[in-house]
């Protein structure tokens, strides 16, 4: 009895003493103990999942309004875009060398709903010469998302147009985007309430954006008076014909973009009839135009 007893008393102490030894060796093993033993090659359904670097593509920064709407020539000086989706407005100052003269505009348009939006401003860079305001709107028929470009229809009315009277001008105006490059522009037609001054515009532009603050490109109009068969007009020294053209810049700051154009202009002057002048004499001069616009 004593032998059995001293025997399973000495049992019992390895067991309590290697119990620990045990579950200390299990908590200390590397992963690679536990799925193999150490220095055995390792499959690579074992290794982690890393991606590839090449797989990892940077998110794209979505362009802001301000961005969105200088690329689509919402604040550029003579071209007005296809596009309706932005709301903004903006001030122009400068001097046109042709005109001899300083020449200011202001305009905000906001879109309204679907494709429409709604223009209001005041100018004085009608072929006229005089300063006028400006109501209208335009509606976008095609989408640069959709159909690949846009196009839309305008509709617009100066109150003051050649000596005094209305001109009522409609537009057609086209645009699209091909990877940075925007290309815009617009024909329109005009006449007077009593149908017999009629008006042509044509207007042109490019865009390229070199940052997403930074446009640069080219901004074009050429006007016209086509044809009058008014009256009043005989004996009058008046202007027929101008031209504006040069390179255009846009910076984007937030919400604002700061827009200059530097370029050269050019006036046809129609003299009174009988008189010792020419019919037509061309007028020359450089032009230099500064805007400050914000889009909502």
């Amino acid at each position: 009895m004593s032998l059995l007893r001293t025997t399973t008393f000495a049992l019992s102490w390895v067991v309590m003493i290697g119990a620990p030894r045990a579950a200390t060796a299990d908590s200390s093993a590397t992963p690679s103990e536990i799925h193999g033993r150490v220095g055995d090659p390792v499959s690579p359904q074992q290794l982690p999942a890393v991606p590839d670097r090449d797989e990892v593509a940077p998110a794209e920064s979505r362009p802001s309004r301000a961005e969105h709407a200088a690329s689509s020539a919402a604040f550029l000086p003579f071209t007005i875009g296809a596009s309706t989706d932005s709301t903004y407005g903006k001030a122009l100052s400068g001097y046109d060398g042709s005109r001899r003269a300083f020449v200011y505009e202001g305009a905000a348009d906001a879109h309204v709903a679907g494709g429409l939006s709604v223009r209001a401003g005041y100018s004085s860079a009608d072929l006229s010469g005089h300063a006028s305001a400006l109501l209208g709107g335009r509606l976008q028929l095609l989408s640069q998302k959709r159909q690949g470009f846009d196009l839309a229809l305008g509709l617009f009315y100066l109150p003051q147009g050649i000596d005094g009277e209305g001109l009522v001008r409609a537009s057609l105006l086209v645009g699209g985007q091909i990877d940075r490059v925007a290309l815009l522009g617009s024909v329109s037609y005009g006449q007077d309430p009593e149908g017999d001054d009629h008006h042509a515009e044509l207007s042109a532009a490019s865009l390229f954006r070199a940052t997403p603050e930074l446009l640069l490109g080219a901004d074009v109009r050429a006007r016209a008076l086509v044809f009058s068969s008014d009256e009043k007009h005989d004996g009058a020294t008046e202007p027929v014909f101008d031209l504006a053209a040069g390179p255009v810049a846009h910076y984007v700051l937030g919400p604002i973009v700061l827009t200059s154009e530097v370029g050269a202009s050019a006036l046809a002057m129609r003299g009174p009839h009988g008189s010792i002048r020419p019919t037509i004499g061309m007028q020359y001069g450089l032009l230099s135009l500064f805007s400050a616009g914000f889009a909502l």
